[in-house]
């Protein structure tokens, strides 16, 4: 299925990036592992092992499931989360990137599947504090149907 938009940029990650409504204050985290993205409620955290260097992130915001996962990548995480106003993508779970400034729920506020790929994150995560590959990753963000 195609996508109803997608953004790119690149840019320090700082360590993690967030898939999150707009903040009313100080975000609740969830806590957890680096192995996996980490998800409460209404947030997904997913560290990034490259905290130095610039990661390379696509979004892919759907009306409805786009399907399996793309092929080619390392690691592939699934996990859902809830939207009051609609979800952004926070580098380091802070900042904005000018590629990826608009809302990823496609469907407004409402219950999202969010497919998160990876490339480079394991070697780097074995290699660290060096990163010597190149971060990548594709984020997939659509309305469960609940």
């Amino acid at each position: 299925m195609e996508a109803e938009y997608i953004q790119r940029d690149s840019g320090p990650s700082y360590g993690s990036f967030a898939i999150m409504d707009e903040p009313e204050g100080m975000p609740d985290f969830p806590g957890g592992s680096c192995a996996e993205p980490m998800v409460n409620e209404r947030i997904v955290f997913m560290c990034t092992s490259a905290e130095d260097n610039a990661v390379a992130v696509t979004v892919a915001s759907y009306a409805h499931l786009p399907g399996p996962s793309e092929a080619g990548w390392s690691e592939v995480f699934d996990v859902t989360v809830t939207s009051r106003t609609g979800l952004y993508f926070w580098a380091g779970g802070s900042e904005r990137w000018p590629g990826i400034e608009r809302q990823l729920s496609a469907s407004g506020p409402g219950h999202y599947h969010v497919r998160i790929h990876a490339n480079g994150r394991a070697e780097n995560e074995a290699a660290w504090p060096a990163a010597p590959a190149n971060e990548e990753y594709l984020v997939q963000v659509w309305p469960t149907g609940r």
